[in-house]
């Protein structure tokens, strides 16, 4: 059971290990955040996290069984990174993209004098 959820380092590159292992423990506290404020996907979300990985506990499990339903474990932790965000003050990245684009759009006038 812990291998399917916190891959081993010795099967796969570290990196894939930790962004695994950070996305599932993330996950956790994402999912009783979205329980608490009753988000309509969570229970889905929530079944899919305990039912599709049952087989895996039985037999040989590998992490490339767990891709398929890592975006389970990112939607979760993404909500949870999102809000903790909101709580610090942090502005939304939509915000500072329009920002961005629109002062590129139209920048600023610059005038140049010459001097003659």
């Amino acid at each position: 059971m812990r291998e399917f959820w916190f891959p081993p380092d010795e099967v796969t590159p570290a990196y894939h290990v930790y962004f695994i292992s950070l996305s599932t423990l993330l996950s956790i506290p994402g999912l009783i955040l979205m329980m608490r404020r009753r988000e309509a996907v969570t229970w889905y979300v929530l079944g899919e996290m305990l039912l599709y990985p049952l087989i895996y506990y039985i037999v040989v499990t590998d992490v490339r069984y767990r891709y398929p339903i890592l975006w389970l474990s990112l939607l979760p932790a993404g909500y949870l990174v999102s809000d903790l965000l909101a709580r610090v003050g942090a502005r939304p990245l939509q915000h500072r993209l329009s920002t961005a684009v629109c002062t590129s759009i139209n920048p600023e006038p610059t005038y140049h004098h010459s001097d003659s």
